[in-house]
């Protein structure tokens, strides 16, 4: 998934560097299969270029750490960023999922039963978290899940540009996925080990 001349390495050290060549060449060869991912599993357009912004800032911020090691390729990390960013955030809680998508390990009752619960529990805790943020914050967010539009936002909040909307609203989510993982009960409720 990579363009000649760019290596992993390479493309790390253009977010680094803020190289615009290597961070568009980046997106631009990962957009398909995260969007893929998103549409397979009910998002839509908009949903998916919001999934792959988000995904572009916490790789950004993920590689600006003096301590991060890339334990497999690029693409694969940045893949389960914009995974954990769907499932977690964006995803309404099982409305959308298409009956063909397998979300369970086991197919018996008791563990449907059990990820049910599990899943009742993530909901609580991105609630919890969600009412952390400021009330703008909350509303831009809800606002974007309606799919009305960031001209829209911009107007509402008198922003000078749509722009000015989509990056609050980039914000908002940062500042939302950070609450979320600093909760205690994040580790057990994204199934880490």
């Amino acid at each position: 998934m990579q363009k000649q001349g760019f290596s992993d390495f390479e493309y790390i050290d253009g977010f680094r560097k803020k190289d615009n060549q290597a961070i568009r060449s980046f997106y631009s060869l990962n957009f398909q299969s995260i969007s893929n991912y998103v549409y397979r599993t009910g998002g839509t357009v908009s949903e998916a270029e919001d999934v792959m912004q988000e995904g572009m800032l916490l790789l950004y911020e993920s590689v600006q750490k003096e301590d991060f090691v890339l334990t497999s390729q690029l693409s694969t990390y940045f893949f389960a960023i914009c995974k954990h960013i769907w499932l977690c955030l964006y995803k309404d809680w099982g409305n959308r999922m298409p009956a063909n998508v397998d979300i369970y390990t086991l197919p018996d009752e008791e563990h449907n039963w059990i990820e049910s619960s599990l899943d009742e529990k993530r909901f609580l805790l991105f609630y919890k978290c969600f009412v952390c943020l400021l009330p703008q914050c909350q509303e831009i967010i809800k606002m974007r899940k309606q799919n009305i539009s960031y001209a829209d936002i911009a107007e509402k909040f008198k922003l000078s540009n749509p722009h000015i909307a989509r990056n609050k609203k980039h914000i908002c989510m940062r500042n939302l996925i950070k609450l979320i993982k600093s909760h205690k009960d994040f580790k057990y409720l994204s199934n880490e080990k």
